[in-house]
Order: structure tokens, then sequence, then C-alpha cells
């Protein structure tokens, strides 16, 4: 991956059994160029498991870079390109699921904070970007306002009630969409 990929390689990559990418080895001694997008997948939490469900995504400068609700390849390709392949979902204490919230927390993948300020410290994200960026998609949802990169007012929630929670996600690669030129 590192070789035909490199943007990739530090993503958690998950192949098909047996898939070793043999054939592309082969096809260096043909000199045979190689088209296409690179890699398909989603992001997830770094120990592979899902995220929480969130639309309020930021890289670690505390500012989000995409909108939430894109196919998952178009989620992993930017969080690769555009956010150095770690970004932070963030929720608040108004989120319904809260067994997955303690089964994140115990497992370490999920963090609990009591003000932004603590998740932007605690996350090693910038606070002031953080909060500005919280600030403007707080607002956005109160004046029914479609949100930065067309993310639609109606699929976002405030994020405004203690506790605040945050979750690291990395980019899953698990298949190619990159092939052969043919003429």
């Amino acid at each position: 991956m590192k070789e035909l990929d490199p943007e990739y390689a530090e993503g958690v990559i998950q192949t098909n059994g047996g898939a070793t990418g043999d054939a592309y080895e082969l096809l260096k001694d043909f000199d045979i160029p190689l088209v296409g997008e690179g890699t398909m997948g989603t992001i997830v939490a770094s120990n592979r498991s899902a995220l929480v469900n969130s639309n309020f995504l930021v890289d670690m400068n505390g500012k989000r870079f995409i909108n939430e609700t894109n196919a998952k390849y178009v989620l992993q390709h930017d969080l690769i390109r555009k956010a150095n392949s770690k970004g932070v979902v963030i929720v608040d204490g108004t989120y319904e699921d809260k067994d997955f919230l303690i089964e994140g927390i115990e497992k370490g993948t999920i963090k609990e904070f009591a003000t932004l300020e603590e998740l932007a410290e605690g996350m090693g994200i910038n606070r002031e970007n953080l909060l500005a960026e919280v600030q403007k998609y707080n607002t956005a949802v109160a004046n029914n306002d479609t949100l930065d990169f067309g993310l639609p007012v109606e699929k976002v929630q405030y994020l405004v009630k203690a506790p605040f929670y945050a979750q690291v996600a990395v980019p899953r690669t698990f298949g190619t969409i990159t092939g052969l030129q043919v003429n």
C-alpha cells in the first residue's frame, strides 16, 4: 500500500482473504500503467469499530472539512486528503444511544468531557477553531440554514448540552478502485 497508494498507508487496511497484491507486483515487469481512484472504504474508530453517529466531524485543527452525510468512500478520501487521516466526531449530551456511548467509553474509543474547551484540550484539537466551528454550526441550525459543504440543516443537531463525547475517526480501506489502463 505504501508504494501503490501512500496516502492510504496509515489507515486501517482490510482486504479479502488471499488478496496479496501480487498482480500489481507482476504488472511492474510489463510497465502497464495503473489508473483509478486508489482505494475505497469508510471511516471507523481507531480500533476498527463503528463510530458514534454524528454529523459533526472536524480535523485536528478543529475545522469541519466535508459534508458529513456524503458517501462513506468520500468521507474516507477527504479524511485522508484534507485531514491527514485523522478526525474527531463529536456529539453532545442529547445523543440518544447511551449504551453505545457507555460501551465506547469502556473500550476507550469514546471520551466524555464536561465542556467543549476540555474536549479540545483532551483530544488535542485547536480550541479556538473548534469553538468557532461549533458556534457557526449551532447558529446555522438555529437559523435553519444549510451548513458549509452543503450539509442540510435537517441532518444536524445542536451541540450545546454537556457532557460532550468525542471519538477519533480514521480511514478504513477495504478494496481498490485502481485497475489496469487498457486500450
